[in-house]
């Protein structure tokens, strides 16, 4: 998550009459650092309450308590800030006979401290050159006092906070609030906790990296971890509720392939006009649409809005109300395919492959170069192409329709053009994107490197370099590489599982991703050369990886039937590999269009010593 619309408060609730005073610790104090102090304070010199004297901290610090009271009393710190601090440094706050504690703090500048007491304290504030810890970390009141601030974490990639509270008391002084220090120029809404009531417990999801650090408002005892995440986003259409995250926080992130809405509804108390409903947005890595959330205040409301961006959100929700927020991807219009005009098919000249073993039945394949020119052998028929048309992108892929009735192209800027009975589910350009590398604020990210068919033929997905998953039609949308902070390599495949809820995702590193319902039956990892396309098995319970040298690579079910290896390679790739409809065999394509079968699949021709206007990019067959 890269940026999101922020409208972020600091907010205090004067319900908690100890935490009235806290609300001054947002005090600012003028001045400019001039170095880092050593100073310790006491009772005996600034009095039971007062003010300290200023003191001068040039990087992270730390403060030291002890305070001891004869009969019980407060033992109440503020911290006094520098003039545009956005940090929030919370002190202790404790009621008792005595007891003692460190704070960490992690900005700069000039502080002053403010006491409120009835007892004999010290306070000594240091520099510290303690390193943050690694999440996962677990913080407690035991350890930080009931208020405060603990030590900073480090955490690398998406991460959680789960946390828990339980007060004593049962009444209205109950509550928890945590609110997070983020990162330099981190400009993610992370939204901390903010609860009132005897007990509660929950887990808040974050996107963001770097150093953060908590600071913590409560009489309560609590306990909070942190720690890295590896939950994959939700795709819509989800719905969250109050219930779940809390009034405030940061509900797991979710996923859309295109246009959507977000439907929201609250409800507060009646009680001093009543309350706040605020949304925050966090947008995709690169994302530049604005898209702003709900900011409500009173006791109830409801509405929707609507979305035009693509990719992986996360919310920050701000609200002293319970509510309920529903996602939802709305399914596009279907329009029609412009009518290209097609084109006469070659008359190829048959080539022998390595492997001609003749198979009963009727087979054909169809091979596709990069400007949309189409070869048709065997029992497949030309349906058209866009080979005398000029395209604003190259084509990158060709998939068929399930009676093999007809075929789309797609081109790298996630352009459609369906052929035969193939019908038109939308489009990357038809939802408003321009193609990835252009001056255009609304655009891909990646270039789109592929495309399969749904289950049922009823819709499509496509695959982005970067591993996002675009899903059209009926196709069902069940997780990206973007949406689970990167995959390892460039996308180069997506494949449907059988089930038709899931899908894995190829990478030329040789690492596969599953998603959804998808098995994952293993993957061979970075070799020599890279993965150039996939395949899976009939039954879905294995698939085959290709390699630009021709190699194989088979997992599950997939059997090795022959490979075209030390044939292909270099300047002239394999470029694909399709099989038959039986599953008992594979053909396998180069960028100079020879064919090579292997298994059941016949030889019925290939594009070997042709000329041709655009190397073979993609191929498909049964």
């Amino acid at each position: 998550m890269a940026k999101s619309v922020s409208r972020r408060f600091t907010h205090c609730l004067a319900v908690l009459a100890p935490l009235v005073l806290l609300c001054g610790a947002f005090v600012l104090a003028g001045g400019a650092p001039a170095g880092a102090d050593t100073t310790t304070f006491a009772s005996s010199t600034v009095g039971s309450s007062g003010t300290t004297p200023d003191f001068d901290e040039s990087g992270p610090w730390s403060m030291s308590w002890v305070y001891s009271c004869s009969g019980g009393g407060d033992f109440i710190v503020a911290v006094n800030q520098p003039l545009d601090d956005q940090s929030l440094d919370v002190g202790p706050e404790e009621q008792g006979s005595g007891s003692s504690g460190v704070d960490y703090f992690y900005d700069s500048g000039q502080f002053s401290l403010e006491i409120e007491s009835g007892c004999t304290w010290s306070i000594t504030v240091t520099p510290n050159g303690a390193a943050p810890l690694s999440a996962p970390a677990t913080y407690s009141s035991t350890q930080t006092g009931a208020t405060g601030s603990p030590q900073a974490f480090i955490v690398q990639g998406p991460w959680t906070m789960s946390w828990s509270y339980e007060c004593p008391s049962g009444g209205l002084e109950d509550g928890f609030f945590v609110d997070l220090n983020l990162p330099t120029n981190d400009q993610s809404a992370d939204v901390g906790v903010d609860e009132m009531g005897s007990a509660g417990s929950g887990e808040e999801y974050y996107y963001d990296t770097g150093q953060f650090s908590l600071a913590i408002m409560s009489d309560c005892t609590w306990s909070i971890t942190v720690a890295p995440s590896s939950v994959g986003a939700l795709a819509a259409p989800v719905t969250y509720t109050s219930a779940q995250t809390g009034l405030s926080g940061n509900p797991q992130e979710f996923t859309v392939g295109g246009k959507w809405t977000m439907a929201w509804s609250y409800e507060c108390p009646a009680i001093d006009g009543g309350g706040i409903f605020d949304i925050e947005i966090n947008e995709p890595s690169g994302d530049q649409s604005t898209d702003i959330g709900p900011f409500q205040e009173g006791t109830s409301g409801s509405g929707t809005n609507t979305y035009n961006d693509i990719g992986a959100f996360s919310l920050g929700v701000v609200s002293t109300c319970t509510w309920s927020i529903s996602i939802t991807s709305v399914a596009p219009t279907p329009t029609p395919t412009p009518a290209p005009t097609p084109a006469p098919t070659p008359t190829p000249t048959p080539t022998l492959t390595p492997s001609p073993t003749p198979a009963t039945g009727q087979h054909g394949y169809w091979l596709v170069g990069s400007d949309g020119g189409i070869f048709s052998f065997g029992s497949a028929q030309f349906h058209g192409s866009t080979g005398a048309m000029t395209l604003q992108r190259p084509v990158v892929g060709i998939t068929p329709t399930i009676d093999d009735g007809g075929y789309w192209l797609v081109a790298s800027d996630g352009g459609i053009f369906a052929f035969g009975d193939a019908g038109f589910y939308n489009s990357i350009p038809g939802i408003g994107l321009a193609p990835a590398g252009s001056s255009n604020p609304k655009r891909l990210n990646a270039p789109i490197v592929g495309m399969v068919p749904s289950n049922d033929g009823g819709g499509y997905f496509m695959v982005a370099s970067d591993g996002g998953v675009f899903a059209f039609g009926d196709a069902k949308f069940e997780g990206s590489c973007p949406g689970i902070g990167g995959c390892s390599g460039a996308a180069v495949a997506v494949m449907p599982d059988a089930s038709g809820n899931g899908y894995w995702l190829v990478t030329a590193t040789g690492h596969v991703y599953a998603f959804g319902d998808a098995v994952n039956y293993g993957q061979p990892g970075p070799q020599s050369v890279p993965v150039t396309a996939a395949a899976r098995t009939a039954d879905g319970g294995g698939y085959w990886l290709l390699f630009s040298n021709g190699a194989i690579a088979a997992f599950g079910d997939a059997k090795n039937l022959g490979d075209p290896a030390g044939s292909v390679g270099g300047s002239n790739p394999a470029t694909a590999i399709f099989t038959t409809s039986s599953g008992g065999g594979y053909w396998i394509a180069a960028a100079n269009g020879a064919v090579f079968a292997y298994g059941d699949a016949p030889n019925d021709g290939s594009m070997a010593a042709q000329h041709l206007n655009g190397s073979v990019v993609a191929a498909t067959g049964w």
